[in-house]
């Protein structure tokens, strides 16, 4: 399974400069940049949000073309909000993912994965900020798509499960999956990614494994920060 967004000179909101971006079966890709460096940007034009859904090629099939059933299998976005209006059981708006919300196997499924089953039958909105986060997370993996692009989604997590997440994202693309994050912590990015993708100013700077692109002078150019022995610093 491939994935490929193509720009083709398209600017996306004036945030995005044209670019290519290519995806691979099993692996987990970590999108890192300042804030307003377009990671979002590019997370939703990937997922077809934004732009123009020709240029998204899923398993050699245009985006356009993919049916609504279809692309749930194959395709599956998570924004960095937790804000939910809905006062839904944590499972039933797990369900919102299926195109049957009959699969109680999936969704059970989808929560163990996040430990998020014991408080599967509250109401998500009364959930944490946290505990709503991982529902949310089950409800994006729960049609167990090839493709999860996925935006901060260890934001309002604790340490705990801020690597929790990730090694659950690591364990669903062993099978084949593949994963697109976005996250702020560069120590959770850089222990973790198959690959890693810097962003900065609406284009990608680097992509390649972490010990190639998290060079301490890309991440001196691109964050303005330096580690020493009491942590990153700004320079």
């Amino acid at each position: 399974m491939t994935v490929l967004y193509r720009a083709q000179g398209l600017l996306i909101a004036g945030r995005l400069e044209p670019t290519d971006l290519r995806l691979k079966s099993g692996e987990l890709a970590i999108l890192v940049g300042p804030n307003g460096a377009g990671k979002t940007s590019l997370l939703r034009a990937a997922a077809g949000i934004e732009g123009d859904a020709e240029d998204i090629v899923l398993a050699g099939t245009p985006l356009r073309k993919v049916s609504p059933a279809r692309r749930s299998r194959l395709l599956a976005f998570a924004g960095a909000s937790r804000d939910v209006r809905w006062p839904l059981r944590a499972r039933d708006y797990v369900a919102l993912g299926l195109t049957s919300r009959s699969d109680h196997d999936r969704i059970e499924r989808a929560l163990k994965r996040f430990s998020a089953e014991k408080f599967g039958s509250r109401r998500i909105d009364r959930l944490s900020t946290g505990e709503r986060s991982r529902v949310m997370l089950a409800r994006a993996i729960v049609a167990e798509p090839n493709v999860i692009l996925l935006d901060e989604p260890c934001s309002n997590l604790d340490p705990y499960w801020q690597v929790g997440v990730v090694e659950c994202l690591r364990d669903y693309v062993r099978s084949g999956k593949t994963a697109l994050i976005s996250v702020h912590d560069l120590d959770l990015a850089l222990a973790h990614a198959d690959r890693l993708i810097v962003m900065d100013r609406g284009r990608i700077v680097s992509d390649a494994p972490p010990a190639d692109a998290g060079t301490e002078a890309l991440i001196g150019d691109v964050f303005s920060v330096a580690r020493n022995a009491s942590g990153w610093n700004r320079i």
